[in-house]
């Protein structure tokens, strides 16, 4: 058959068949005839039943095939999912390590923070903060600072001091810029804040200024880190009905009432445990 006449077959949508294949197929046609007229043969009967068989094995060897390659598919898909199931697994052991290595990086990373902040701090243990003096020119701050201290009952010599600085004035603050001093001895800083605890009303007015009467405070220096976390506290105090919030010796403590144990607050996760 040339090419010419094999488009012509499919153009047409016509059948062709190799003469055996129509000789086969008119014998096997007529035998139905013939047994569907009652006419047929014992050859023809044989036939039929020949043929029968014939279909049924290729009908079985194409249900076989078919059966086969479906086996097959399904295999090389099961095969897929298993690779699939183990690179998933592969994955999330990773998933897991990194969440673990996250995790102890994490407390690593708050280890050093809170050894940073200890560290830090404890370079300002000789230091207080003097809030509410006023400012005025040419002043001498050492000169003030032993004044303050004079006031309060405890003497220190200009010696005694080892520095003393005004912080800069905040956009936000009216008041006066901060005094910042450094003592040579700790038992001077120390002794100071425990004369102002005790004289609660100390003003202007005892350090013989002539200006008008305001409170003067004097805080413990504290970090930067602890700065923010004190500030935390104090809000969580007043949220969460603590009745007693200070600082000593740069530690922030907390009691919820008189009978309460003391609690030190180190960081922001201490204040959020309240």
């Amino acid at each position: 058959m040339t090419k010419d006449e094999l488009d012509f077959i499919i153009s047409e949508k016509q059948i062709w068949r190799c003469p055996p294949c129509a000789a086969s197929r008119r014998s096997s046609m007529q035998a139905v005839s013939d047994a569907e007229k009652g006419k047929a043969s014992i050859s023809q009967v044989i036939f039929m039943l020949e043929e029968a068989k014939n279909d049924r094995k290729r009908m079985e060897k194409e249900m076989n095939t078919s059966f086969e390659f479906l086996h097959n598919l399904v295999k090389e898909q099961k095969e897929t999912l298993d690779k699939q199931a183990m690179k998933m697994s592969e994955y999330i052991a990773v998933i897991e390590e990194l969440k673990q290595e996250k995790v102890n990086l994490s407390k690593k990373v708050k280890d050093l923070e809170l050894k940073l902040d200890e560290s830090e701090q404890y370079s300002r243990s000789n230091n207080i903060e003097i809030h509410g003096v006023p400012e005025q020119g040419n002043e001498d701050l050492y000169e003030t600072v032993a004044g303050v201290s004079a006031a309060l009952g405890h003497k220190v010599s200009r010696e005694a001091i080892d520095v003393c600085h005004r912080l800069g004035k905040r956009s936000d603050n009216a008041g006066p810029a901060i005094i910042i001093a450094r003592f040579v001895r700790r038992e001077d800083k120390l002794k100071i804040l425990e004369k102002r605890r005790v004289k609660r009303d100390f003003s202007t007015n005892d350090i013989g200024l002539s200006c008008a009467t305001a409170p003067v405070y004097i805080n413990e220096n504290l970090c930067y880190g602890r700065r923010k976390v004190f500030a935390a506290a104090r809000l969580a105090k007043k949220e969460k009905n603590y009745a007693y919030l200070w600082i000593r010796n740069g530690k922030i403590l907390m009691r919820k009432e008189s009978s309460s144990p003391v609690r030190e607050i180190l960081s922001m996760e201490d204040v959020a445990k309240l």
